[in-house]
């Protein structure tokens, strides 16, 4: 456990630049207009942030008509369980057929924060329906609070998890580079002698160690970050994928 927890802050003060990624993701989409009609809010970031507010509650809280086209048609008809989240930037995203409604808020939150990035920090992802119920009220904007922790905090959450697999380890650890590359996560690789897998999102940080144990493998999750809530997530959602 310490060398999990001496990796993890190893890699959060080593950091990395990310690289912002707008594309469409399973059940996802982000319109480049609907941005820009929040362009105002986002660029006033360094004068007094002045932010944009979806008021609306229940079917028309949903902003862009693509996500309403996508819940009317495809997300009502899906299998439970499901969840549908979405930032006032105008991402959006959800997930079905999970193994629990804790999973499916999970995967939809981090799809949605996947198409968030330039503006996550800003604007969160937040789960407003959840199976055949929505989520009330719809969250809005981010609170000062946030706002402010988003700015100066700079100790680090580490939430890690392990599992034994019944895969060759070489297999373990493509499967770490093919997680974290399908969850968004930007500069992706591996260490010099193939020991951990590293990537990066928004302001986490991920190590995977896969071990070889005879003919099978144990698999380490490592996930650091200023937010906990969004550490935990994708801990949950890199943990649920092996």
């Amino acid at each position: 456990m310490y060398k999990l927890l001496t990796a993890a802050a190893v890699l959060w003060l080593s950091g990395c630049a990310t690289t912002p990624s707008l594309g469409k993701a399973e059940h996802a989409a982000h319109d480049t207009r609907t941005a820009e009609a929040a362009s105002a809010s986002i660029s006033s970031k360094h004068s007094g942030m002045i932010m944009y507010e979806n008021n609306e509650t229940g079917i028309d809280s949903i902003i862009l008509n693509e996500a309403l086209e996508s819940f009317q048609t495809k997300y009502k008809e899906a299998t439970s369980n499901k969840a549908f989240a979405q930032s006032v930037s105008g991402a959006w995203n959800w997930k079905s057929n999970r193994t629990s409604i804790e999973h499916a808020k999970t995967s939809a939150l981090v799809g949605c924060q996947r198409n968030n990035k330039r503006s996550e920090d800003i604007y969160p992802c937040r789960v407003i329906h959840v199976n055949n119920s929505w989520v009330e009220p719809s969250p809005v904007s981010v609170p000062q609070q946030k706002q402010r922790q988003s700015k100066v905090e700079s100790r680090p959450h580490v939430w890690s998890s392990h599992k034994e697999l019944s895969i060759p380890v070489e297999a373990c650890g493509q499967k770490a580079i093919d997680i974290l590359n399908s969850l968004g996560f930007s500069g992706v690789t591996k260490s010099r002698y193939g020991e951990y897998i590293y990537g990066n999102y928004i302001s986490s940080r991920a190590a995977v160690k896969c071990v070889p144990q005879e003919d099978n493998s144990f698999v380490y999750i490592v996930v650091a970050g200023s937010d906990i809530e969004d550490v935990e997530n994708l801990r949950n959602e890199i943990f649920w994928q092996y």
